[in-house]
């Protein structure tokens, strides 16, 4: 999100410039939507895949009333913010009923993401500020996403010892996954 213009530049060319602002609004609705996604597994394990079925149906309702209405006032970029809030409505839906069947609160859900949310949004603001000192160029863009990467493994790292949030055993797990 942070690099969305940069990426725009070097792969796509300037000409698709203009879009980069729906393209980082478009990355934000694909994060959220992540939430809903991870849920239905929950949903299906616990034998309720019509949760699943009306969070879908609120996503689909809220793009189809804001999509038109959204274009015809911004365009492109409206388009993007319409499929944003169709997400985040859909991610709420979620949300509530997956901490009322596994009955956790929501401030002991929100605690758990506090942290993750708090790293990106730092990674975030690191890479703004050194992209502002460098050019755009192919070897900059992979030197900051270098640096993101780190940088976000680090704050996980510092998360982790003073927060106990156990992220960093997780990451081990998941890595094992992929290196298999």
């Amino acid at each position: 999100m942070a690099l969305t213009p940069e990426f725009i530049r070097i792969f796509l060319g300037e000409k698709w410039l203009p879009a980069a602002g729906a393209m980082q609004v478009l990355i934000a609705s694909t994060l959220v939507w992540t939430i809903a996604v991870l849920s239905n597994y929950v949903f299906l394990a616990l034998g309720k895949p019509e949760i699943e079925a009306q969070g879908s149906a609120i996503r689909f309702l809220v793009l189809a009333v804001l999509l038109y209405p959204f274009i015809v006032w911004w365009g492109i970029f409206g388009a993007s913010l319409a499929v944003l809030v169709s997400a985040i409505c859909a991610a709420v839906w979620f949300v509530f009923n997956i901490t009322k069947l596994i009955r956790v609160e929501w401030k002991d859900f929100l605690k758990n993401i506090l942290a993750p949310i708090m790293n990106s949004l730092c990674m975030m603001a690191l890479v703004f500020f050194i992209k502002g000192m460098l050019a755009v160029a192919l070897v900059n863009f992979l030197a900051l996403v270098v640096i993101g990467v780190f940088s976000y493994l680090a704050l996980t790292y510092i998360a982790d010892r003073f927060c106990q949030q156990k992220m960093i055993s997780l990451i081990k797990e998941t890595m094992h996954i992929f290196i298999k």
